[in-house]
């Protein structure tokens, strides 16, 4: 990007508002000598403040609007300012927190955490800002899906332009039903979606007055999704899992 050439940029200014270099400086508070210079090009590096008042005394900005850093107002504990280009936000549970290294291995509750944590916390490493970040910005985008019945005990989530995120598929199975396929795209995975479309099968197996819904899958990750969202052991190997909705 080539430099700026204020001698330039000054008499475009002065055009624009009308002003002589005599009133623009005065408008300003600057002698009127120093803006002489600056658009003869005899001021090579005048200070930014000189130049700062100059523009906004011609009606212009300098720089657009800056937007306030969300975490402007929190100090740490060493009464500093967090560093500007993390995001921050209060450690809650152990994994929030980068110095839990023990959190992947043991449950603690806070009282027996081996270090006291601080009260807020951020990631340093970037891939991770950035992983937070998106899914900040896909669970904004998640309230927008649209879920939909294809079919009878069939159901999409979409987003506004299309785009299939998920779907859920399921069948009645004597008294109960019987839940037989349940994809998220891995992509937008842990934002909610899975939740919404069991959350739209309970409806209509309630209307239908359905109220035991059950699952077959192997231990596991899935199993482990399951039991969370409130299904219950009814065997051992391979797994059924229920959920009474009465």
């Amino acid at each position: 990007m080539p430099p700026i050439d204020l001698g330039a940029l000054f008499r475009s200014l002065r055009r624009s508002a009308d002003l002589s270099q005599r009133e623009l400086a005065a408008a300003a508070g600057v002698p009127p000598s120093t803006l002489a210079r600056i658009e003869s090009g005899q001021a090579r590096d005048p200070r930014f403040r000189t130049v700062e008042r100059l523009v906004r005394a011609a009606g212009a900005e300098l720089l657009p609007p800056v937007q306030e850093h969300p975490d402007e107002d929190l100090i740490d504990g060493g009464d500093r300012h967090y560093p500007a280009h993390l995001d921050v936000r209060p450690v809650v549970v152990a994994e929030d927190w980068w110095g839990a290294w023990w959190a992947g291995i043991h449950v603690l509750p806070r009282s027996r955490w081996p270090k006291e944590a601080p009260e807020r916390t951020f990631d340093l490493r970037r891939d991770r800002r950035d992983a937070r970040r998106w899914r900040r910005e896909a669970r904004e985008r998640v309230t927008e899906t649209e879920l939909q019945q294809v079919e009878s005990w069939r159901w999409t989530a979409r987003l506004p332009d299309g785009t299939l995120l998920g779907f859920l598929v399921a069948a009645p199975h004597g008294e109960c039903l019987e839940l037989l396929h349940l994809e998220i795209d891995p992509d937008w995975r842990a934002l909610g979606l899975g939740r919404r479309l069991l959350g739209a099968l309970y409806e209509e197996a309630e209307r239908a007055g359905i109220s035991h819904v059950r699952v077959l899958v192997e231990d596991g990750p899935t199993a482990r999704y399951f039991r969370l969202s409130g299904f219950r052991n009814d065997r051992p190997q391979p797994l059924r899992l229920s959920r009474y909705l009465q």
